[in-house]
């Protein structure tokens, strides 16, 4: 009996291992993309210049690129827009709408 509560031991903790690992690996990965997103984004950010000498906006689909590049664009200024409002004509457009409205940014026309 000892026996076989030694190998039902090792069979429980060598099954609790093998997800844990994945999910050191997922998270390992995700932040990895996130960091890609995030230096991308200032890359572009810091070549672009804003037509009012500011910062650019930088028109996102994800909240959470704008919390996780703070160190990297500091005085970026960040527009939330739903997914689908970047498939609409500009005219139609509500991102390029409230961008107009605030006056950060102008359109030839």
């Amino acid at each position: 009996m000892p026996e076989t509560g030694r190998i039902l031991v090792t069979t429980i903790v060598g099954m609790s291992l093998v997800p844990a690992g994945l999910a050191t690996a997922t998270l390992r990965n995700a932040h990895e993309l996130t960091e890609q997103v995030v230096t991308t984004v200032a890359e572009v950010a810091a070549r672009t210049p804003a037509s009012d000498g500011g910062s650019p906006v930088v028109i996102s689909t994800t909240p959470a690129v704008a919390r996780l590049a703070w160190r990297d664009l500091p005085s970026g200024r960040w527009l939330l827009v739903e997914e689908d409002d970047l498939t609409l004509p500009v005219e139609q457009n509500e991102a390029f709408r409230r961008l107009n409205e605030a006056a950060v940014c102008a359109r030839d026309g």
